[in-house]
């Protein structure tokens, strides 16, 4: 695999492949854990978004520890009130840490990871917006708003994560087979 890499850095092929995932809970099911870093290896994920998490920061180093992959993990602690539902955590293959500049912990629902290069800023945004608190999804987009906008020109953004956006309740919450049920027009 180490191998694979190098061979595409020579050829000038340098890619990051990015994706993200709602775990729900890793605080009693560490396995869950496990089964999606496997994944990620396969799939050669560069990096990993988590949210919902409900861990410690601690814990999450501590799991990360015990999976003993090829993955660096920065994480939010989950928030202390709540039994579920917040948690954020960003995970790095560990050959591109050396590219991680600056962790910054927003709260317990958004984490930043700025990856410094010779001629590019990556700022990594992990978000999740809890459908039950306007307050903090508001701030969570004050804040990316705030990033967006100072973005310089060698500057890119990546924001990725559980945004618990509906677009129409109406339409979440119907069931096809109601009578109220329409179709649209793209599913004909």
């Amino acid at each position: 695999m180490q191998e694979e890499l190098k061979e595409k850095w020579k050829e000038g092929r340098k890619e990051i492949k990015i994706a993200c995932h709602n775990i729900n809970g890793l605080k009693t099911k560490g396995w869950k854990l496990e089964s999606l870093l496997g994944w990620a290896e396969e799939e050669e994920i560069t990096i990993l978004g988590i949210t919902e998490t409900n861990l410690t920061e601690r814990e999450g180093k501590f799991l990360m520890h015990a999976a003993n992959r090829k993955y660096v993990g920065f994480w939010t602690s989950a928030a202390m009130d709540k039994k579920k539902g917040s948690g954020v955590g960003i995970l790095v293959e560990e050959h591109w840490e050396k590219h991680v500049g600056a962790v910054r912990k927003i709260n317990e629902y958004m984490i930043e990871i700025i990856l410094y290069f010779k001629q590019l800023e990556l700022v990594i945004l992990g978000v999740y917006i809890p459908p039950n608190d306007k307050a903090a999804g508001r701030l969570i987009q004050q804040r990316i708003v705030e990033i967006t906008s100072k973005k310089k020109r060698q500057t890119q953004i990546v924001i990725f994560g559980d945004f618990n956006h509906t677009a129409s309740n109406t339409l979440d919450r119907q069931h096809p087979q109601s009578e109220s049920f329409k179709r649209l027009s793209i599913f004909n």
